[in-house]
């Protein structure tokens, strides 16, 4: 029998894929390297590119060679507040948040239901099922589902996968299976509603109702769930261990030993450098890094001519307030840089050039920011602004860096202040034990777990 003969075929769905920035489209991108050095061949079904907002202008030269299948998305009620959201300037959005107007996606946050009036209670539960069921990408399902079907005939495929967020994605991997009888893999990057019910979306009694149903309905049906971190694993675990313990897999995010080969000469900038890559959301903040820097120049230890931070990314607000504000408030106008986004490359290299990479996970025990395996394939210390929880059980375990709670300020400042003064530590770069966090490895994994579902 030829290799052809023997090589099976895989469709990734995901809504996040290359030229993409969002961090949700990497390991999928891994997983399409990887996956054809262990005979699986692989299609990828996602999203039109008219619909990317944040596009890396870096075409990653691996995807030459795969079929990327791109469908649309219906019109949503959603959709039609951020076309004339769009309308407006920049310049009257930014004057929106600094008189305190949240924006949509921020509303995502918790509102003291006692205090609810019958129209707020209303509106959220007409939200909570017409527009953030499952998720704001709701209107992706059915033309994914579509392009799916006539796909999967017309491929021949042995296995779908289905990585999410956005969890829409499994609903399509639920229909899609259920139709066709195709072998499924759900890739739960980040949790849905277990370990607890879904955050930063407008919900109601009848929504986490209907979500927690489907949720247990794709554990059903899947014949491999995967996670990436021990403590959602033991989650699901715990919560659906009834229906087969045996199909939940722990598969960590890792790195590409070789996206980081050309970095390894490049040094530290002259003055320490601590840099953030990402988006400032989900209540997250630099705040108490602000405020650590503020008091350590009032008390003479730092000069403000000496130190240097970098926020590249969605970082022009924090909650309501313009982040350019929030720096006035602290005094740092000469110390702190914000950017917009830059191509991932390019953000690899200021992490790598960085003294110190700040992490902030607040209130996420069971996910770890993909910036984490970024940080271990540059060997940049990190400063892991977080509690108890998945993020620090890693950087705790590997040494690349140091957990500090949020309100810890004290301990921020005594880690920043011996960091500078012994900058030849940073220039050190962080060696640890890599081989369990290697993509290639942890791909063979996955190609094993595949191959047992298409010839069990």
């Amino acid at each position: 029998m030829t290799k052809k003969q023997k090589e099976k075929r895989i469709m990734l769905i995901t809504y996040h894929f290359p030229p993409s920035l969002a961090v949700g489209g990497k390991r999928m991108t891994s997983f399409v390297k990887h996956l054809p050095a262990y005979r699986w061949k692989p299609f990828v079904l996602t999203l039109d590119e008219k619909h990317i907002e944040n596009r890396d202008s870096e075409i990653a030269p691996e995807l030459d060679h795969i079929k990327i299948i791109r469908t649309g998305l219906l019109p949503s009620m959603r959709g039609c507040y951020l076309f004339m959201k769009r309308k407006l300037n920049r310049k009257h959005s930014l004057e929106n948040a600094e008189n305190g107007t949240l924006r949509w996606e921020s509303k995502r946050t918790k509102i003291s239901r006692k205090r609810e009036g019958f129209g707020r209670k209303l509106k959220r539960h007409i939200s909570s099922l017409l527009i953030a069921l499952p998720d704001f990408e709701r209107n992706w399902i059915l033309p994914a589902i579509d392009r799916a079907l006539k796909e999967i005939k017309k491929e021949k495929i042995d296995v779908i996968l289905t990585s999410g967020p956005p969890h829409s994605v499994h609903i399509v991997g639920l229909v899609v299976s259920t139709m066709t009888n195709v072998h499924w893999t759900a890739d739960f990057r980040d949790p849905w509603m277990t370990p607890f019910n879904k955050r930063f979306y407008p919900t109601s009694r009848l929504s986490n109702r209907v979500e927690r149903w489907l949720e247990r309905k794709i554990f059903q049906k899947a014949d491999v769930i995967l996670t990436t971190t021990e403590r959602l694993n033991d989650k699901f675990n715990a919560e659906y261990g009834d229906l087969s313990k045996a199909k939940i897999k722990f598969l960590p995010n890792g790195f590409d030993e070789d996206d980081f080969k050309e970095l390894r000469s490049l040094n530290n900038y002259d003055i320490f450098t601590i840099s953030y890559t990402g988006s400032i959301y989900f209540g997250r903040s630099p705040e108490p890094l602000f405020q650590a820097i503020q008091e350590l120049i009032e008390e003479n230890k730092v000069s403000p001519d000496e130190i240097r931070v970098k926020l590249i990314g969605n970082c022009e607000t924090i909650g309501p307030r313009l982040t350019m504000n929030v720096i006035a408030s602290y005094g740092l106008d000469s110390v702190v840089e914000i950017s917009g986004y830059i191509p991932y490359r390019k953000a690899l290299k200021i992490t790598r050039q960085s003294h110190l990479a700040l992490l902030l996970a607040s209130d996420q025990p069971y996910q770890i920011p993909a910036k984490v395996y970024d940080c271990m394939g540059t060997k940049t210390k990190i400063l892991a602004l977080t509690k108890k929880g998945a993020t620090a059980d890693l950087i705790n375990s590997t040494g690349i860096g140091k957990v500090i709670a949020p309100d810890d300020i004290e301990n921020i400042k005594d880690y920043l202040q011996y960091l500078f003064h012994n900058q030849k530590k940073t220039m050190e770069r962080v060696e640890f034990s890599c081989n369990q966090y290697s993509r290639s490895e942890l791909v063979k994994d996955l190609a094993l777990e595949l191959d047992h579902i298409v010839t069990s």
